[in-house]
C-alpha cells in the first residue's frame, strides 16, 4: 500500500529541508497585498513653503515585505486672483508637488532616497512592478479599455492642469528586485562558492522584531516657487489669489505572510537594494567628469538635466545639448561611449520602444539583449575602481544648471 506524503506544513519543520528550499510551495507561502500602517492619511499643502508629512506610525513590523505602493490623491483649488497669471507649469507635474522622499531600512544607508517625486517615477518607469505588461501605459494615464463602455481610470490622468480639482497618481518603493539570473557575490565581489546564476528578489525585507522601527520621510513642495524644478507651477498671485491644497495618501504593502521557519523563508542575499539621486553642478562647464561615490553593484543610472536659469522660471536642459555622456571605470576603460541619440536607441530596444522624458538619459545594465534581467554585467565597485561619468556639452552651461544622477544598486550589508 503506497505510504501517504506528508503535507507541506509538515515539511516545513522538517530536519533535512534546506534553508528557503519551501519557499513558495502552495500551503506553504502566502502572498497577500494588504493595507500599511498610514494609510489614509491626510496632508495640508502650503503655496509657497514646503511641508512635512508627519507620519503617525512606523511600517509595519511583521511578515516578510516585497514591496511598498504610495497613492497620491491631491485636491486643489488654485486661484489666481485679479491680476494674476500662471506662468509657467512644471515639465515635472504633477510629480514635482512631491520633494525629497527617503525610506530606511537597515539603519546604514537609505535604500529610497530620492530628491523630487519625477525622480520616484523615473525610476519606476525603468524598471517597473510587471515588467512584461506595463510597456503601454508606464504613466498609468492611458490603459486599454472598452471604446463603448470604459471603465473610470482610478490610477491617474493625461490632462491634469491648474484648474484639476483632484490630481491622483502611484509611486512604487520596492525593497528589492527580481532578477532572471542573479549571481550571488561576496563583499570582494567575487562569486560565492559553486552556486550558478538563480532567479531570485535581491533581497526581502524580513520586518518582525522590534528592531525593525522603520518610518518614511516625505516632503511636499509648495504650489509655486521661483523655479519649477522645486514646484508643479510658478504662479504670480493677483489680488485675491491663492492656492490651498489636501493631499489623501494610500499605502499598500506586497508581502509574504510570517515564515514558520528557515525552510520556508525566502533568501536573503548579503546585498541591500537601493535607489538613491543626487545633483551635481554643471555651472560653466562645456565638459565634466562626474566621480560615482555609490560601493557596491551598479545597475542602473539615469541622468536629468535641469537649467533654472533657462527661460523666466527654468527648463529642462534638451538632450540635443549633450554632444557625449560616457560611463567610465578603472583606468580609461568604458562601459558606454554615447552620443544621446545611441543612449536613446539602447534604451527604446530595452525597454518596448519607451522613452524617457525630455532632459532625461539612462544606462540600464541589467536588461540583455535576450530581454533578461541579471546582475552579470553591472558595474561592481568592489572589484573595480573609479567609476565616473563623462558629460560634453554643445556649449558652456550657466552658473545654476544641474544634472541629477540617479542610481540603482545592491549594497553589501551584514546580515542582521
Amino acid at each position: 500500500m503506497a505510504s501517504v506524503p506528508p503535507s507541506a506544513k509538515d515539511l516545513v519543520s522538517h530536519p533535512n529541508a534546506p534553508r528557503g528550499g519551501l519557499f513558495n510551495l502552495p500551503g506553504v507561502t502566502y502572498w497577500s497585498e494588504q493595507i500599511e500602517n498610514n494609510d489614509q492619511i491626510s496632508t495640508t499643502l502650503a503655496q509657497g513653503t514646503q511641508t512635512v508629512v508627519q507620519f503617525p506610525s512606523n511600517l509595519t513590523n511583521t511578515d516578510v515585505l516585497y514591496r511598498e505602493v504610495v497613492e497620491f490623491a491631491i485636491s486643489q483649488t488654485v486661484t489666481l486672483g485679479t491680476g494674476g497669471a500662471l506662468n509657467k507649469t512644471s515639465e515635472y507635474f504633477p510629480y514635482s508637488f512631491l520633494g525629497p522622499i527617503q525610506l530606511s531600512m537597515q539603519n546604514q544607508f537609505n535604500t529610497f532616497d530620492v530628491l523630487n517625486g519625477i525622480d520616484a517615477k523615473i525610476f519606476e518607469l525603468i524598471r517597473p512592478q510587471f515588467s512584461n505588461t506595463q510597456a503601454s501605459n508606464y504613466w498609468e494615464t492611458n490603459p486599454v479599455t472598452d471604446p463603448y463602455s470604459a471603465q473610470s481610470n482610478q490610477q491617474s490622468a493625461s490632462n491634469y492642469t491648474s484648474a484639476s480639482s483632484l490630481i491622483k497618481f502611484n509611486l512604487d518603493i520596492p525593497m528589492g528586485i527580481w532578477f532572471d539570473k542573479y549571481f550571488d557575490l561576496g563583499p570582494d565581489g567575487q562569486l560565492r562558492g559553486n552556486l550558478g546564476p538563480s532567479r531570485a528578489f535581491v533581497t526581502p525585507q524580513l520586518m518582525s522584531g522590534s528592531n525593525r522601527i522603520v518610518t518614511p520621510r516625505m516632503t511636499f513642495n509648495p504650489f509655486s516657487s521661483p523655479t519649477v524644478d522645486n514646484s508643479p507651477y510658478n504662479i504670480t498671485f493677483g489680488t485675491g489669489g491663492s492656492a490651498v491644497g489636501t493631499n489623501i495618501m494610500g499605502w499598500q504593502r506586497k508581502i509574504v505572510y510570517q515564515p514558520r521557519g528557515d525552510a520556508d523563508t525566502p533568501i536573503l542575499w548579503g546585498w541591500q537594494y537601493s535607489r538613491e539621486s543626487k545633483q551635481y553642478s554643471l555651472s560653466g562647464r562645456s565638459t565634466i567628469d562626474i566621480p560615482l561615490p555609490i560601493t557596491g553593484q551598479l545597475l542602473m543610472l539615469y541622468y536629468r538635466f535641469f537649467d533654472p536659469s533657462s527661460g523666466s522660471w527654468g527648463a529642462v536642459i534638451p538632450i540635443a545639448n549633450i554632444k557625449n555622456l560616457w560611463l567610465q571605470y578603472g583606468s580609461g576603460l568604458y562601459k558606454f561611449q554615447d552620443t544621446p541619440l545611441r543612449a536613446q536607441r539602447r534604451f527604446r530596444r530595452q525597454h518596448y520602444n519607451v522613452d524617457l522624458p525630455e532632459g532625461v538619459l539612462c544606462h540600464d545594465m541589467v536588461v540583455d539583449e535576450q530581454g533578461v534581467s541579471s546582475n552579470q554585467n553591472v558595474l561592481n565597485t568592489l572589484d573595480t575602481s573609479s567609476c565616473k561619468i563623462h558629460l560634453d556639452f554643445t556649449g558652456a552651461q550657466s552658473s545654476t544648471a544641474y544634472v541629477v544622477i540617479g542610481v540603482e544598486a545592491l549594497r553589501f550589508v551584514l546580515q542582521q
